[in-house]
């Protein structure tokens, strides 16, 4: 356990390495005080829930790890007066849902990982003005649609592999995406204009769904595509079109 104001006497901390400490709980203000940490690490431990104020008052936060532990719960208001944090690590969890406002005081956000947990859903986390947010990571889950405000992000790198995903339209992309894995879902068709909007799409990956044909004009769009999986698909009748038109290899 950690308890409140745990390193009330140690001021000028900047950063606090607790990985692989078997920690299991964090007591409101548990860090309260320390003005200048900028990294916190508390990932292999046994923590199941992250109560209010756990990170209260940590205003120069920057990266905050919380990964491989066996967290079922982040209660609203857990990184409430901690906005500076850029890098958030909750992966290796067991979460099946991410309170909906969560994320709205981490406007500083660059990098999100929240893979291989049990979330079966994202509605409304990603509905904030996250302008500084690139990399998010929501592999191994059970998602089975896209959060709706996607799209609106500039984001680079975006993983969904893994999850429930039967669909993607066009809407739900983010137009800076660089990199993208949709990998291993139950995606069975792609709309035609699903990449209109990608023109900086250098990496593709949707290996391992169910797909049975690639749209002609697919990728029109994809001018900076430079690696393509479409492997351990059912793609019975291979139309080189797509390919040839636009130079993709």
């Amino acid at each position: 356990m950690i308890p409140t104001n745990a390193f009330q006497y140690l001021q000028s901390l900047e950063e606090i390495n607790l990985s692989l400490s078997r920690v299991e709980n964090i007591e409101t203000a548990a860090f309260l005080g320390l003005l200048k940490v900028k990294v916190i690490q508390l990932d292999g431990n046994k923590i199941s829930k992250i109560s209010r104020g756990s990170f209260n008052g940590l205003f120069n936060l920057k990266t905050l790890n919380l990964s491989n532990n066996i967290i079922q719960e982040i209660e609203d208001d857990s990184f409430h007066g901690s906005s500076a944090i850029q890098y958030l690590d909750v992966s290796y969890n067991k979460l099946t849902t991410i309170p909906e406002k969560l994320l709205e005081p981490l406007t500083m956000l660059t990098m999100l990982n929240i893979s291989n947990n049990l979330l079966q859903s994202l509605q409304g986390n990603l509905c904030y003005n996250f302008i500084n947010l690139q990399f998010i990571m929501l592999n191994n889950n059970q998602l089975s649609e896209v959060d709706p405000c996607l799209h609106l992000l500039k984001v680079i790198e975006l993983s969904l592999s893994n999850n429930l995903l039967k669909n993607l339209s066009q809407s739900l992309l983010p137009k800076n995406v660089q990199k993208l894995w949709i990998a291993h879902n139950n995606i069975e068709e792609l709309d035609e204009d699903l990449f209109a909007n990608t023109h900086s799409l250098s990496i593709l990956d949707i290996s391992g769904n169910v797909l049975n044909f690639i749209p002609q004009n697919i990728f029109e769009a994809c001018i900076s595509l430079k690696f393509l999986d479409i492997s351990e698909n059912i793609i019975s009748i291979f139309d080189p079109i797509p390919f040839i038109a636009y130079e993709i290899y």
